[in-house]
């Protein structure tokens, strides 16, 4: 069985007060280093969060470069040894995904950082991960259909499992994930699962996600959940981290 987990950092601000990256980040390296997942894709790691990340996860090779200049990154980590990098690479989301662009509309320019690789069982994973802009469900559509191109390109040069984690900025009522819904499957295809994802520093559980994990017919879920994390009211982010174990169907 494997593990992955989508986490939206909340990015380092000084306006969040005791909820900031400098009181919250302990926590997060203790959480993440005594959970062990084998597969984590983070949002909003700005480069002094990215070079932390970096250095408090020794288990963990990383991957993935900013959108911009001032260096905020999707990074996806892998726990060390357990499978070869084949490719890897970050690209944006618009009609020049080599270079930095945007969609019009969008707020900040937005990307996408992926990883192809074999496992120790001679599986192929290809694992996505990305974050959406909050301007609109409309530039959000464009985005996305900017991204699922792009990643039937590499599903269809390596044929393998394909997972996506990512802050997707929308409810599951909106064009973008029901667009994404009729592409690949969702871990919130079970109705059960539908709960808040983002809870802007607070205990609010009740709501829908805007946090997702998608994946293709190769990947067999066992189980999900959304974690609510906390210590004495200091919370990991102010999105809850989701987490998914799946098997991979078939070998090469």
């Amino acid at each position: 069985m494997k593990s992955i987990v989508s986490f939206n950092l909340r990015v380092n601000v000084l306006n969040d007060g005791i909820h900031a990256w400098d009181f919250r980040k302990k926590d997060v390296f203790e959480y993440l280093n005594a959970s062990n997942y084998d597969y984590i894709g983070f949002q909003e790691a700005n480069k002094d969060m990215y070079d932390e990340l970096k250095e408090s996860l020794t288990n963990y090779d990383s991957f993935g470069i900013g959108r911009d200049e001032r260096g905020e990154a999707i990074p996806v980590f892998i726990k060390k040894g357990i499978a070869e990098v084949l490719e890897t690479n970050t690209f944006w989301l618009s009609e020049t995904p080599l270079f930095e662009s945007m969609v019009p509309g969008s707020k900040y320019p937005r990307i996408a950082t992926y990883v192809v690789l074999i496992t120790k069982d001679q599986e192929i994973l290809i694992f996505f991960n990305t974050h959406l802009d909050y301007a609109s469900d409309q530039v959000c559509f464009e985005q996305a259909k900017h991204l699922v191109s792009y990643m039937r390109k590499i599903e269809q040069k390596y044929k393998g499992a394909l997972i996506l984690t990512g802050d997707f900025n929308q409810l599951p009522s909106s064009a973008t994930i029901n667009y994404l819904s009729q592409v690949f499957h969702s871990v919130y295809e079970n109705k059960k699962n539908i709960q808040l994802t983002f809870h802007g520093f607070t205990n609010q559980v009740q709501g829908e996600p805007i946090d997702y994990i998608f994946y293709n017919d190769l990947i067999a879920i066992d189980s999900f959940n959304i974690i609510h994390h906390q210590n004495k009211h200091r919370y990991l982010s102010d999105h809850y981290p989701i987490l998914a174990t799946f098997n991979i169907r078939g070998k090469l």
